[in-house]
Order: C-alpha cells, then structure tokens, then sequence
C-alpha cells in the first residue's frame, strides 16, 4: 500500500507454499521429533530418580517374568 508496511503482491510462505501434502508430512516428521524428545526427557527424569534410589524402578516386563520365575520355582 502507500505506507509500504505490507507487500501488494503475495509472498511465498517457506514450507507452505509447496503444497498441502508436504505440509502434512511436514507436520508428521515434527510430531514425530517432538515425541522423541518427550520420551527422552522423560527416560532421563526415570533415571535421575532411580539413581537416587538403591533398586531401579521395576518395569511392567520385569514383573511379569518374575512371576513366571516363581511359578516355575514351585
């Protein structure tokens, strides 16, 4: 406009402009980095606490062989 805050004419937007399939397989690869650093955030506030613990935190697995070591032991 006469101010020349914004331009008259369109400008392509970085990654959008592309396409809508590339925008969602580009929203899917973030989610999927975003899940990665959220687990591992998460394994590394685990191993915080279990280092200040004698015994690590027992996981669902290692209950359930336990279980079948002491059926079996019988």
């Amino acid at each position: 406009g006469i101010s020349g805050v914004i331009p008259l004419t369109g400008v392509p937007l970085p990654f959008l402009s592309y396409g809508g399939t590339f925008t969602i397989c580009l929203i899917g690869g973030l989610s999927m980095v975003q899940r990665v650093a959220v687990e591992n955030t998460l394994e590394l506030k685990r191993i915080k606490e279990s280092s200040t613990n004698e015994e690590p935190p027992k996981r669902r697995r290692d209950k359930k062989v336990e279980k079948v070591k002491k059926r079996r032991s019988k």
